[in-house]
């Protein structure tokens, strides 16, 4: 492994390096490398100011991120395809053709309660992008909001958006 690229590592915070072998078959050739991936992890803690039944209570977003690129992700869409009682894909009749029926995920992170405390943890993954730009808005000295977008699915709440902004989303 590269000397300097740990130490380049090392001198950046918050990034945790991984090492792992990649093996690629080009042409016949098996070639072997090595591939470094970045996890990010940035903690935000505020008030809520809304809804009113929460207003005061505190929030601490955990938001993670990582630089792999669509190559490792092992998700199809035929993960989230509906399936019968025996395994078997459904399918719905539209104009005449078969249409698989998709059930999308619950939600891109969960929101917890600490029990007994007037406190809520959010725990959610995102872009590395997303990431980079709420680091850049959280430098500077205005104002920040966080408006979190959540969906009640049984005893599980779940993040359905989440947006970092410097005007409040209630006067908009």
């Amino acid at each position: 492994m590269p000397k300097t690229g740990r130490s380049l590592v090392g001198m950046v915070a918050g990034f945790i390096p991984e090492w792992r072998p990649v093996f690629d078959r080009n042409g016949g050739r098996l070639h072997v490398g090595i591939r470094n991936r970045f996890t990010e992890q940035l903690t935000v803690g505020g008030k809520s100011i809304y809804p009113e039944e929460r207003a005061g209570d505190t929030y601490e977003v955990t938001i993670y991120s990582n630089n792999l690129y669509s190559g490792d992700i092992r998700a199809t869409l035929k993960d989230v395809q509906a399936r019968d009682e025996h395994g078997s894909p459904k399918y719905r009749q539209y104009r005449g053709r078969q249409i698989p029926i998709y059930i999308p995920p619950p939600g891109m992170g969960l929101i917890d309660k600490v029990r007994g405390e007037p406190r809520w943890t959010v725990w959610l993954r995102v872009s590395p992008r997303f990431t980079t730009e709420a680091l850049a808005l959280l430098r500077d000295e205005r104002s920040l909001f966080l408006a979190v977008h959540e969906l009640k699915k049984g005893r599980r709440r779940w993040v359905q958006n989440l947006s970092l902004q410097t005007t409040d989303p209630a006067e908009q």
